[in-house]
């Protein structure tokens, strides 16, 4: 059997809501693929990364699944707590893009997200589309975002399943500064 290493995941509230609130007995796709990332995650020994205001976020969107999942991550000591994750001046850098009120403040309020995993392994899993392609394009100008790798576990051409079982590796071609890449090449 291969060896498995564990890497430490910043998980947003969006994928933690996206598990329930739908029939379970007939969950839609996008169900389906939160909560067997989320399962994997368990399974893999990988580790979820929560500050308080992520774990507050997750409290407003929880889900009997997500909180029976995030049960089992503590008692088998997955659940990595970090007090002090700020970095002022990566938010006043954001603050100081050129973007409109509106884009800014997406991005302030998911720092917690990148200020989380700067923290740790660089890992984001988010549904949230929007705010991944203003921090890609953020990332050509703010070089602290540019290796961090934000995957989508409800886009299946994304393969976040094989990804985790892989390792979590941090590959080029998911991390900001590709996406960025990407989005000046259209």
């Amino acid at each position: 059997m291969a060896r498995k290493f564990s890497k430490r995941l910043v998980i947003d509230a969006s994928v933690i809501f996206s598990t329930g609130r739908e029939n379970p007995d007939f969950p839609s796709p996008k169900l389906k693929r939160c909560r067997d990332f989320l399962l994997e995650v368990f399974d893999i020994c990988h580790r979820v990364v929560l500050t308080p205001e992520i774990k507050a976020e997750w409290q407003r969107h929880q889900t009997v699944f997500a909180r029976d999942w995030l049960s089992r991550m503590e008692q088998k000591g997955k659940v990595e707590r970090l007090t002090e994750t700020s970095k002022p001046l990566l938010r006043a850098e954001l603050d100081d893009l050129e973007a409109t009120d509106q884009q800014r403040q997406a991005m302030l309020k998911d720092a917690l997200l990148i200020e989380a995993a700067l923290a740790s392994d660089s890992l984001i899993a988010s549904l949230d589309q929007t705010a991944r392609k203003l921090f890609a394009e953020a990332a050509g100008s703010i070089r602290e975002l540019k290796k961090v790798v934000w995957v989508n576990p409800e886009i299946e051409e994304e393969d976040c399943l094989d990804w985790l079982s892989r390792g979590a590796r941090s590959e080029k071609k998911r991390q900001l500064e590709a996406l960025a890449k990407e989005l000046k090449q259209k």
